[in-house]
């Protein structure tokens, strides 16, 4: 187990998770989280739109696409 004490207590063990004074902080979040999307961690396709356009990707048939929504 790795411990810090500064302003607050962190906690950290392999297999175990991260606590901060105590409290389990989730391991399991989002990719990208921003204006242009939400994306899940390991997605197959993300897709992205911004100010009329687009950007597509297929990681597993490695696609990779772009232009005006429409």
């Amino acid at each position: 187990m790795l411990v810090y004490k500064g302003n607050y207590l962190y906690k950290v063990a392999y297999g175990k998770g991260f606590t901060v004074d105590g409290e389990q902080l989730p391991m399991e979040y989002p990719r990208l989280i921003s204006p242009y999307g939400r994306i899940p961690r390991k997605p197959e396709e993300v897709r992205i739109e911004w100010e009329g356009h687009y950007l597509y990707h297929n990681f597993d048939k490695l696609i990779r696409e772009h232009g005006p929504v429409g």
